[in-house]
């Protein structure tokens, strides 16, 4: 297969312009990131990418006028353009557990429940104040 550094450096620098920041809210590339913008805190690893490809597109450009003189296109061929991302992994679908139904039983107007045992309650309580007395 013919290796296409052209095309290469014509993806590459399609790339570039779609990360640059947009100049109306409807225009292509990223948003502004201002203080309050959810992408603030991604804001230093987008310059790197940035960065990062600004380089790789200099070497690319080097070697192609260097060593390998293909041509780059203006526009992307449409059968190499890619029509949805590429997924790196395969996708496992979310499963949500199905509980099993509890029974809520309401108490009888007849029986009604019990009251609360308060002379339990109170000798909890002086046996956690004993307890913390003692410490």
């Amino acid at each position: 297969k013919e290796l296409e550094y052209g095309l290469g450096i014509a993806m590459m620098n399609k790339a570039i312009s779609m990360t640059k920041t947009r100049d109306t809210p409807t225009s292509r590339g990223l948003p502004e990131i201002k203080s309050k913008s959810p992408l603030k805190s991604v804001e230093k690893d987008l310059n790197g990418v940035k960065s990062h490809m600004r380089i790789v597109l200099q070497a690319w450009e080097k070697d192609n006028s260097i060593v390998y003189f293909d041509k780059v296109p203006l526009d992307l061929p449409r059968d190499k353009v890619l029509s949805e991302g590429t997924q790196m992994m395969k996708p496992d679908p979310y499963e949500l557990d199905v509980p099993e139904p509890v029974a809520l039983i309401m108490p009888d107007s007849d029986n009604p429940p019990p009251p609360p045992n308060t002379d339990d309650d109170a000798e909890l309580a002086r046996q956690l104040q004993e307890q913390l007395n003692a410490e």
